[in-house]
């Protein structure tokens, strides 16, 4: 979703930021043709004499690689992502009821595809029938949320 201002006609997306290219984390988040990424790479390509940065990226919805070329002084739009961890306190039909440190309760959360995070929902509903204690990470970004990580045996 992006914002136009209607007195600049500047349009701003309320789930990135923009910063430059050289001031990019190297191990954190970026936008690669329109998807957000946790950035894998960063490196340049001399075509035509002239360096072109690129940045390599998996999407962190997906796991599908991605790679843009940018020009030297570019700006890039950096996702703002919001990691949350919730105590894991129950599975029906593939969704997770999470509870938060105040003790409300979320149930919109379905596991993750094997395509999203590999092995990672076998390991929490593994854990989760040992009776483990465990938390999730909940990963938001650009208005999508999704549970990225677990931590059992607390």
């Amino acid at each position: 979703m992006n914002l136009r201002n209607k007195e600049t006609g500047e349009v701003k997306n309320p789930h990135t930021t923009m910063i430059e290219l050289k001031e990019l984390d190297k191990k954190g988040y970026v936008m690669l043709n329109g998807h957000p990424c946790k950035i894998k790479g960063i490196g340049s390509s001399t075509v035509f004499r002239c360096k072109r940065p690129y940045i390599t990226g998996s999407n962190i919805w997906t796991n599908k690689e991605q790679t843009q070329f940018f020009s030297m002084n570019s700006e890039v739009q950096v996702p703002l992502v919001k990691m949350t961890d919730y105590s894991l306190v129950g599975i029906e039909d593939n969704f997770a009821s999470l509870m938060d440190g105040e003790g409300n309760i979320r149930e919109d959360l379905r596991l993750p595809s094997w395509e999203e995070k590999g092995d990672l929902t076998e390991k929490i509903i593994n854990a989760f029938e040992a009776n483990q204690n465990l938390m999730v990470t909940v990963m938001a970004a650009c208005g999508q949320e999704m549970i990225a990580d677990l931590k059992a045996d607390l």
